[in-house]
């Protein structure tokens, strides 16, 4: 995916993106993402691969850092281009909460200054309301800039 395949999102983006947000999740949660999408208006974003929705992100400002995530996307690189779109657009701490279905958006993540909280590296915890038991890893941005 290249970073130019990635555009901050528009209105007529938010039908493909609920209706791919609830494929890959398996409930509807356009609500949320409603929530979402307000809250994360500076960095929100969708991926397109001929014509196509590939991916997106969206997220929230906390109180302690800004809450990246969710990030939907068809492959690794989609997804890096995703979260790298946001994080040009916001400043720090963040934390982005994402499942890294790939392998390598782990490692992407830590040599862009991120750190895995938790009792090691690959800490995973559960999250409710999966369709089944997906790993998800926490990452907190340590501060550092995009390499």
């Amino acid at each position: 995916m290249r970073a130019e395949d990635v555009r901050a999102l528009r209105e007529d983006d938010w039908p493909r993106l609920c209706e791919q947000d609830r494929v890959v999740f398996g409930a509807d949660r356009s609500g949320l993402l409603s929530r979402l999408r307000r809250r994360s208006s500076a960095y929100a974003a969708v991926a397109e691969r001929d014509g196509r929705l590939a991916g997106y992100v969206l997220g929230r400002d906390g109180r302690s850092a800004t809450q990246i995530g969710p990030v939907i996307a068809d492959d690794e690189p989609t997804a890096v281009a995703l979260i790298a779109h946001a994080l040009a657009r916001i400043g720090t701490p963040v934390y982005i909460d994402a499942a890294d279905r790939f392998g390598g958006l782990s490692e992407w993540l830590t040599r862009t200054g991120f750190e895995c909280s938790g009792r090691s590296r690959g800490w995973c915890r559960a999250r409710r309301g999966l369709r089944s038991a997906r790993a998800h890893r926490r990452h907190r941005r340590s501060g550092a800039g995009l390499t």
